[in-house]
Order: structure tokens, then sequence, then C-alpha cells
């Protein structure tokens, strides 16, 4: 690890869990957690990643695959506890990241074969969310495998376990219900659920918009 990594390291915010506690049994947990969250941050050291996201979580699990093209801007915050948040890049795959974006626990990043999802600022996405870019297998004989860049407008929302299939555009503001599978894109300004997701409602709001979020308080799902 360099010297010019570390100081990008934001310090870690941990949910209050221990109330209750004895104070030696507080500070034995305070002392694991950061451990383990420090553990979690070397592997954005260790890919070169600067600056590196901030990670909130008491047993963070983090997997990056070695060699992940992978670029965060500042501000952003990735949730990682129970369930392993994945950065998957491969084969000049990338995933790029912008300002003041929030990342759930459990959300899987596959960046294959090429293509490139991107996150613009203010993104938001939900626990156990899914953003695929190829599908790796053929569905029927002679029928090209699907492999495209996805791209998250600005200031979207990305609810719990929703699916972002390969080629897929998310509008600026735009909102996509939990458990959502998302196979076409998502016009500004729209609400959408359902398998395959159907518009739901559209909605007026300022171009410069950012949803209130509490980003210190206890991850819930979308």
């Amino acid at each position: 690890m360099t010297d010019d990594i570390l100081p990008h390291f934001t310090e870690m915010v941990l949910p209050s869990s221990s109330s209750g506690l004895p104070p030696w049994r507080k500070s034995l947990r305070t002392l694991r957690d950061r451990a383990r969250n420090y553990r979690s941050r070397l592997l954005f050291a260790r890919q070169g990643i600067s600056p590196a996201p901030e990670i909130i979580a008491q047993m963070p699990q983090l997997e990056i695959n070695p060699g992940c093209r992978l670029q965060f801007g500042d501000k952003c915050k990735v949730w990682s506890s129970s369930v392993a948040t994945v950065f998957y890049a491969n084969h000049r795959g990338e995933i790029l990241v912008g300002f003041g974006v929030s990342i759930n626990q459990g959300v899987l990043f596959i960046a294959d074969k090429g293509a490139t999802i991107t996150l613009e600022d203010h993104v938001r996405i939900g626990p156990q969310a899914q953003l695929v870019t190829t599908g790796y297998h053929q569905v029927a004989p002679g029928e090209p495998i699907k492999t495209a860049s996805i791209v998250v407008g600005r200031n979207a929302l990305i609810g719990r376990r929703a699916n972002i299939m390969p080629g897929v555009t998310i509008g600026m503001h735009s909102v996509v219900a939990a458990c959502s599978v998302v196979t076409k894109d998502v016009p500004p300004r729209t609400l959408v659920g359902g398998n395959p997701a159907v518009v739901k409602r559209v909605f007026d709001c300022p171009d410069d918009w950012i949803r209130d979020s509490d980003l210190q308080a206890t991850p819930q799902g979308a």
C-alpha cells in the first residue's frame, strides 16, 4: 500500500447497536468493528482506488476482483454488513461512481466484456440490487449474448433487490421500485416497477433537486 492512498480514507461511522453493554464490552466491539472495517478498506487501497468510499458497517464484507477498474467520486458511502457488496469489473469492463453516491449492502456490480456501469452523482442503490452488463449465456441457438453498458442517471433511486439488465439507462431523478426487473430504458422523473418493469407514474422536480436522505441512519430498503 502506498502512503498517498491512506489519507483519502475518511473516519468510519458505525451504527449504534451496543446500548446496554458494559463499557469494556463496548470498547472491545468498537475495536473489532474498526479492525474489520479497516480490512475492507484495504481492498480498495490494494486496487489503487483513490479516493476510496466511506465504509459504513459493523461487520463489513466486500469483494473486489483483482485488477478491477473501479473509480469513486468524493463523499461516496458503501454499506456492507451481513451480505457482501461485490464489485466485479473484468475484460476491460469498468465501474464508475460519481459524487455523493450511496450503495447499500449486498449490491452486486458486474461490468464485464468491455462494458461499463456508470452511477452518476447522488445515486442511491438499495440492498441486494444487481447491475449486470452481460447475460453470459445464449437464450436460443444462433442468438448473440447481450452485453451492453448500464447508466444510472443523477439522483436516481434503485430499490431493494431490483435488477438492472444489460444496456439499460435509468433517467435522472427516476425511481426503480423494489424487486423490479428493468429491461428497457427508464425516462427521467419516472417511477417504474414490476417484472418486467413498467411506468407507474411520472413526477416533476427541479433539475438540481437531491433526494432527502439520512446517510448516517441504519440502511433501509427503498
